[in-house]
């Protein structure tokens, strides 16, 4: 018994050492053929179910991600927007009808929603994200504009409300000018601070872009 306890364990070490030998990569990213400049041959999976796969492909200094996504197998769409990426992984990844979502940091304060149609090509990137509504498909979000309050977005359509108003942009990031974004029914309940730091309120209606 002791002889065979000695050889498992060796046998352990052997792949240990193999796997960590491999210029420090995890034994289960596996080489792919995928040669674009700048852009590490290693990728991950993130997501595979009944034959769709999205993988994420790291840059070589593992600070950004492209994803790329359809049916095993066949010829992937590639994802125009590249997203941020730190030790730290992404904050959350996760399907919902037919999209896949990725919630990740982008520096001090930072923080962006990406979206993927699995049903096609289509994505979106939205950097400070408020509020969204998967079942209307509608995303609020700041994007750090020093002209818009906020931009609602339906993100099946494209269709966009840019809500131009005063607010307080000494805040950084500018979305904590807005303390409340609400979707409910068919409007957007908004409470945002006037550059006399004074609270404001207003409702606006979503059926145009529904």
């Amino acid at each position: 018994m002791g002889f065979i306890f000695r050889i498992i364990i060796y046998i352990f070490i052997i792949v240990f050492f193999s796997c960590r030998n491999t210029n420090g990569k995890n034994c289960n990213r596996l080489p792919n053929s995928i040669t674009e400049e700048n852009y590490s041959v290693y990728d991950d999976t993130l997501f595979y179910r009944n034959d769709t796969i999205v993988i994420a492909q790291f840059s070589n200094d593992k600070k950004a991600v492209i994803l790329k996504w359809g049916s095993a197998g066949k010829e992937l769409n590639t994802g125009n927007d590249t997203l941020p990426y730190s030790s730290f992984g992404f904050y959350k990844t996760y399907k919902a009808r037919h999209y896949f979502i990725v919630e990740g940091g982008c520096g001090t304060g930072c923080k962006y929603f990406y979206f993927i149609s699995l049903k096609s090509n289509r994505e979106g990137l939205f950097l400070s994200p408020l509020a969204f509504d998967l079942n209307k498909e509608i995303i609020v979000y700041q994007g750090e504009s020093m002209n818009e309050l906020v931009t609602i977005q339906n993100i099946a359509s494209g269709k966009r409300i840019r809500v131009k108003e005063e607010f307080d942009k000494t805040k950084r990031p500018l979305r904590l000018a807005i303390d409340t974004a609400i979707i409910t029914q068919n409007k957007l309940i908004l409470k945002w601070y006037s550059p006399l730091k004074k609270k404001i309120i207003k409702e606006i209606n979503l059926e145009s872009i529904l």
